[in-house]
């Protein structure tokens, strides 16, 4: 498995040489264009996102020193095996072969013993190997069954499950909550999910409720409290996730993976059925800390208040901060 972060995406799909479509789509193994290729020929770049990458589909860039796309960054020898499989948090069997996250303890700690021996090995020469290299793979060590839990060094933070009321949500049934402080319902416009638009939207929210009072946001949930879901492949639930952790590590004071927690919840049919890939994304966020004030990635602060947010600016934010401090949460 280890020469999947070797060679996954790294040689151009048959089908879009012979200008077909691809039939296989997101699960093929090849890659399609430069949003989804990966360089190879030990190119020692870092295994962090270009900012590029974030504000558009990839990095132009050839010998960028960072990853051009999420492909690059999620298959770096340092990223990949180091995050629980999504569909595994959800209790779902996946079927990705070349799946980049864990899926089992034993596994996490199978591509931790890799990377130690890779640094061991290459110490001086770090980043991905060419495909003609004729070094044997470094194998790992054979792990036992019985062992369950091992202290491994995760670079990203879990995205812990949050339970909805039921565990999942009905698809056009009216949800038992109301906006107000505490609460912000927020649906998906348009047809097709836009990871970087849809981010946009959110980190307002996300710092109002950092400001005042904490709170939980649903995306996927329309004003009115019917649940329309979002539509969302393997690869845009990776996407989202990654692009909203680069947006909120840029918050200033910087915020830690226990200060806010992402959930893709099910969305079922009124038969009863679960209906594959559509969520409503629940993000809970904690209070902040009240001797601080919460700035976006954009340097911008915001309040929550009962059905809305403010920006605060000047002489508002200043008396904010006074009321924060003297432990008056509410504006």
């Amino acid at each position: 498995m280890e020469s999947v972060w070797k060679v996954y995406k790294t040689k151009q799909c048959n089908s879009i040489l012979k200008n077909q479509e691809c039939s296989q789509k997101e699960y093929c193994t090849f890659f399609h264009d430069e949003t989804d290729r990966r360089r190879t020929l030990n190119l020692s770049y870092e295994p962090i996102l270009c900012l590029d990458s974030i504000t558009s589909d990839h990095c132009l860039h050839e010998t960028c020193k960072f990853c051009r796309n999420f492909n690059e960054y999620i298959y770096h020898p340092q990223n990949f095996k180091t995050r629980e499989c999504v569909n595994r948090k959800l209790g779902i069997s996946c079927t990705f072969i070349s799946c980049p996250y864990f899926h089992s303890p034993e596994e996490r700690y199978q591509f931790q013993l890799l990377r130690e021996n890779m640094t061991k090995h290459n110490h001086d020469n770090e980043g991905y190997e060419s495909e003609s290299e004729s070094e044997t793979p470094l194998q790992a060590k054979p792990i036992a069954k019985k062992e369950t839990s091992v202290p491994v060094e995760v670079r990203m933070p879990d995205l812990k499950r949050l339970p909805s009321e039921r565990g999942y949500y009905v698809l056009k049934e009216e949800v038992k909550k109301f906006e107000d402080r505490h609460t912000e319902f927020k649906a998906c416009s348009g047809k097709v999910f836009n990871p970087n638009l849809a981010v946009d939207l959110i980190t307002p929210y996300i710092c109002a409720f950092l400001n005042t009072q904490g709170g939980t946001l649903f995306y996927g949930i329309r004003d009115d409290g019917l649940v329309n879901g979002v539509t969302l492949t393997r690869k845009l639930r990776d996407q989202f996730s990654t692009i909203i952790d680069s947006v909120l590590n840029a918050f200033t004071p910087h915020l830690s993976a226990d200060d806010y927690q992402i959930n893709f919840a099910n969305v079922h049919g009124k038969d009863g059925q679960r209906i594959n890939d559509l969520y409503v994304i629940e993000i809970k966020v904690k209070k902040g800390d009240k001797n601080e004030i919460y700035f976006s990635n954009k340097g911008e602060a915001y309040i929550k208040r009962d059905a809305s947010i403010s920006l605060l600016k000047g002489p508002n934010l200043l008396k904010f901060f006074q009321k924060r401090s003297n432990g008056q949460v509410s504006p």
